[in-house]
């Protein structure tokens, strides 16, 4: 991790920073953004669905898929525990789907009250980090608005 920025606040905290990795020549790189939200949401990853996903879920792999937003289900793959689908079904279903037909290529995780996202090999230059942190930091109250949605 490299470029590591953080702001804490007592109402809000976030660290944004770039990845990289290397398996032998294969590198990758891509600029990440954590929120701390006020509400908790069960682990689950979001992630563009590729033709080997496609390929595992045909075989058994765990896709939660949305007959009523075909355009999000094709697009992503997302991924829980049996135990939390009821409740990711229910926070995605509500407005999630919408957001994530229209933002495309996000790789989200989340896990108790801490989002994380990026798009796979996209670093983000210096002059659009402000931009970048806007974004996310939307997603992220979408997010955290879906979970308390669901609370309720």
């Amino acid at each position: 991790m490299t470029n590591v920025m953080r702001e804490e606040r007592p109402d809000h905290e976030c660290a944004i920073f770039d990845h990289r990795y290397s398996v032998d020549e294969y590198a990758v790189a891509h600029t990440i953004a954590a929120y701390r939200i006020s509400s908790l949401v069960p682990e689950f990853q979001l992630k563009p669905e590729n033709v080997l996903d496609k390929f595992v879920a045909a075989f058994g792999g765990t896709d939660v898929d949305f007959p009523n937003h075909p355009t999000f289900s094709s697009a992503y793959r997302l991924v829980c525990s049996d135990q939390d689908e009821g409740v990711i079904r229910k926070m995605f279903s509500r407005s999630l789907c919408s957001l994530f037909e229209r933002e495309q290529g996000w790789t989200i995780g989340g896990k108790g009250n801490w989002v994380g996202m990026y798009k796979h090999r996209i670093l983000v230059e210096s002059h659009k980090l402000s931009a970048f942190y806007e974004k996310n930091k939307g997603i992220a109250k979408a997010i955290e608005s879906a979970a308390r949605s669901v609370e309720c």
